[in-house]
């Protein structure tokens, strides 16, 4: 795996603790004293919209490692598709911000109507095209987790989040999967 993926920065630290050096994707939201202040090694944070990407850009002092996550449909987060031409702008002017990676999240990968799924896809991979033109030195596309395995042949991408797959989850039914825990308690009341 090229990186383990959290989703907060309190669980980079805590795998920096026990000795985890892989580099570390933060996917979930951080707060920008905790970028600004980052001293751990090889994590890498995801910039969840555009009022964040513009305090990073303005206030960054060194070098840090970013993945932009974009909306392409799930609406919870990441720039808005019409957004993307000024984060591309904020990015190319400053110098602090390294582009490692773009990102999304399929919002409906598991449902039988795939008609949203194959939108978020279309999207996707303009957008990727996009970013590719306009730099360089991104390494990784990433879309899907566990339930958009199925999807992976019309996704311009080159890694993919595990997800529930981890834990032996199959959303879909498309991966020979055994699950990896199981919980059983005693019902004592109804």
């Amino acid at each position: 795996a090229p990186f383990l993926v959290v989703d907060s920065y309190f669980e980079a630290l805590v795998l920096r603790r026990e000795g985890i050096k892989s580099d570390i994707l933060i996917i979930g939201f951080t707060a920008p004293e905790n970028i600004y202040k980052n001293k751990l090694r090889g994590v890498a944070f995801t910039i969840t919209g555009m009022e964040q990407l513009g305090e990073i850009a303005k206030n960054l002092e060194r070098p840090s490692t970013f993945h932009l996550k974009i909306d392409t449909g799930m609406h919870r987060q990441g720039i808005l598709p019409g957004e993307i031409n000024e984060a591309i702008s904020l990015i190319n002017r400053n110098n602090n911000l390294n582009l490692e990676g773009i990102c999304s999240h399929l919002a409906d990968a598991d449902n039988l109507d795939e008609s949203q799924t194959g939108e978020q896809i279309e999207r996707w991979n303009k957008i990727v095209d996009v970013f590719k033109a306009n730099f360089s030195g991104i390494k990784y596309f990433h879309l899907a987790a566990s339930a958009g395995v199925k999807f992976a042949d019309k996704i311009t991408a080159n890694v993919m989040r595990l997800g529930l797959g981890l834990y032996g989850v199959d959303p879909n039914g498309k991966l020979d999967l055994k699950p990896a825990l199981e919980m059983r308690a005693i019902v004592s009341g109804v």
